[in-house]
């Protein structure tokens, strides 16, 4: 992994995101429920358009 990699890893925006991605993962298994499902795509969406933009960036 590259120094921007890392640095941009260590922002703590990004570990309560995936906290929260997981958390709403699990609950979504666990339940079955629509609203659940519903949450971990839109984080889903969120965390690959994160990606994207990390991998886009020219800086």
């Amino acid at each position: 992994m590259t120094d921007r990699a890392i640095d941009h890893l260590r922002q703590l925006d990004h570990w309560t995101f995936l906290l929260a991605l997981v958390l709403a993962a699990i609950d979504a298994m666990r339940t079955r429920r629509r609203v659940p499902q519903v949450v971990t795509g839109l984080l889903t969406v969120a965390l690959v358009y994160d990606a994207y933009e990390f991998v886009t960036d020219d800086s």
